[in-house]
């Protein structure tokens, strides 16, 4: 039993030295594949019948590939309800590419308290976007729309005068289905 663990245990920091020299900085792992640790599993909402929003926790050192892609989610979703427009958003179908960090571009980074002495990580990719109204407001399972995942969306990760880092990026596209059952995973 100790040899299994020990091989298996070896095994993984093989694959892990492997992953990390490869070099690749694009992911194709939808957010759900990341770092758990960073939101935990999903609610769900029975107003809307579909998962809350993601909510991630602090992060406080430069974004791995996963927790980027996962931050890019939480950054895009939100819960409106109370306001004039009841409706939940989500993101889904995440994938980014990182690129190298670079020095603060002053009017082009300009970011909710952004510590301009940090580093700055451009990301772009995909990302399907949604809204949702309240259920009892439509006929069953057709209380969402969603702007479908297209190439060309840009963003970045960079760290706040508070010591955390954020990652956000724009999602969807200009094609749009309505009328459909929303997601209920990540």
């Amino acid at each position: 039993m100790h040899f299994l663990s020990s091989r298996s245990l070896a095994l993984v920091l093989v694959a892990g030295l492997l992953a990390s020299t490869s070099g690749c900085k694009s992911s194709a792992v939808q957010a759900a594949d990341g770092d758990a640790d960073l939101s935990g599993p999903p609610t769900f909402n029975t107003v809307y019948q579909v998962r809350n929003p993601r909510i991630c926790a602090k992060v406080t050192s430069p974004p791995t590939l996963a927790q980027a892609t996962i931050m890019v989610q939480c950054a895009n979703e939100s819960d409106t309800t109370g306001s004039s427009s009841p409706a939940i958003w989500l993101a889904t179908d995440v994938q980014i590419e990182m690129g190298s960090p670079r020095p603060y571009i002053p009017g082009t980074d300009d970011r909710q308290n952004l510590d301009v002495t940090a580093k700055i990580y451009p990301i772009r990719g995909q990302g399907t976007r949604w809204s949702c109204g309240p259920a009892a407001s439509y006929a069953p399972g057709e209380n969402c729309m969603k702007w479908l995942a297209g190439p060309g969306g840009q963003g970045a990760c960079w760290k706040t005068s508070f010591g955390d880092w954020k990652c956000d990026m724009t999602l969807g596209s200009t094609n749009i289905v309505n009328r459909i059952k929303g997601p209920t995973t990540y």
